[in-house]
């Protein structure tokens, strides 16, 4: 054990080295730069941002399926798992199941009720969708919760979306 001298000198030297000047490259003008430390990007970490801040667990949501997508007799031939497979089948009819996260309601010139959706599928991956007035009629959102939806794929700006024909909400366990 050293002697309380010793240990009064210890902190002194600790406390005198907390507050050191931080060292700053000085350049020719006076101004200080900043040395940034690197920054860092885990591909997964947008996944979970997701997760947290959405609250969803899209594996569990389509694992509750009562009907499994393999089985599921409404299917279409030209089944889509995975929005990415979007832009390879533009002016096409396609099925695919999402997970509704919002709708956005509005009107038509003439004043008839129509809407946008925004969906993920199955891999968390988002998607929009139009829904026009006779379809909103005959196939309406029913809340949240997976959908088989079947529709023709557009393409606008770049972007793919999918103009529906039909969608039907499909049932979880518990």
């Amino acid at each position: 054990m050293g002697s309380a001298s010793s240990l009064g000198a210890m902190d002194e030297n600790r406390s005198a080295s907390l507050f050191n000047e931080p060292s700053f490259d000085k350049s020719s003008e006076g101004a200080v730069e900043l040395k940034l430390p690197p920054l860092t990007h885990h591909h997964l970490k947008m996944h979970w941002m997701k997760l947290s801040c959405w609250d969803l667990n899209y594996r569990v949501r389509y694992k509750r399926l009562r009907i499994p997508a393999e089985t599921n007799p409404r299917k279409s031939d030209r089944s889509v798992s995975s929005v990415f497979q979007l832009p390879d089948l533009i002016g096409k009819e396609i099925s695919i199941q999402g997970y509704l996260v919002t709708t956005k309601p509005t009107r038509t010139a003439k004043g008839e009720y129509m809407a946008f959706g925004t969906w993920l599928d199955v891999d968390g991956y988002f998607f929009d969708t139009t829904h026009f007035p006779r379809v909103i009629k005959q196939h309406p959102f029913r809340g949240k919760g997976i959908y088989t939806i079947k529709g023709r794929v557009d393409e606008e700006f770049g972007f793919c979306s999918i103009t529906v024909s039909e969608m039907e909400k499909l049932p979880t366990q518990g």
